[in-house]
């Protein structure tokens, strides 16, 4: 799967003025309805290979999807925004919005200032999360993108939006750091779209079995002349 956009030079946070920043972080979600309805949890929270031959042909897609996605843990997500934040806005209060699907490990927990869980997927905002960033609203904004075009996150993307922070960021598991704006958003929608359907190998499969095929029917030609010349030497 392709990486998120990556500006030159890096996209980074203001030098001065960064005194309260909001992570973000939720699991990779790719069917989580349909998935929950045929194994009872979203792909990425049951073992695979131990669902019955039906359900593993009914999330044989979903399942797909998030291995090349590839998404990171939360351990290692929530140790890059840390990095960042030290260097780029050293002091700063760091808030954290969480899936409720996932737990802050305790030796990373002291490192926030308050944590907040939303509903599984990150669906709708906490009501009191809502009140408290509109009372005093985040200079910064880190969504911390599992996988590396931030699979599932629309609807919270949304959400997030409407809050009016000024400056965004997105730090996804591959380690780009970028910023979120709309030409952003509007590439990383097609790219969602690419890999939802798998379009890039459908329209190239006709291509690679074409191609096979005519390989094969070139080795199968030149394994006859060859038998062909052998007889011949031999008569």
């Amino acid at each position: 799967m392709s990486t998120g956009p990556a500006p030159q030079p890096p996209a980074a946070l203001p030098a001065v003025g960064v005194e309260r920043v909001l992570c973000v972080l939720q699991p990779t979600r790719i069917h989580p309805g349909w998935e929950r309805r045929i194994a009872g949890k979203p792909v990425g929270q049951f073992d695979f290979r131990r669902l019955g031959r039906l359900q593993q042909a009914l999330l044989w897609k979903s399942q797909m999807q998030y291995l090349r996605a590839a998404p990171r843990g939360t351990t290692y997500m929530l140790s890059l925004a840390l990095d960042l934040l030290s260097k780029q806005a050293p002091g700063a209060q760091i808030d954290l919005l969480l899936d409720p699907a996932l737990t802050v490990p305790e030796h990373l927990r002291g490192a926030f200032h308050r944590i907040w869980v939303g509903p599984e997927g990150l669906a709708s905002l906490p009501p009191d999360f809502v009140t408290a960033q509109q009372q005093s609203r985040p200079d910064a904004l880190i969504l911390l993108y599992p996988d590396a075009i931030g699979t599932g996150w629309e609807r919270t993307e949304r959400l997030l939006a409407r809050l009016g922070i000024p400056h965004r960021l997105v730090i996804n598991g591959r380690r780009r750091v970028f910023a979120w704006d709309e030409g952003v958003y509007r590439a990383l929608r097609q790219r969602r779209l690419l890999a939802n359907t798998f379009l890039p190998e459908l329209v190239l499969a006709p291509t690679l079995v074409l191609s096979a095929t005519l390989l094969a029917l070139y080795d199968a030609l030149r394994a006859a002349l060859r038998r062909v010349r052998t007889m011949g030497q031999s008569a």
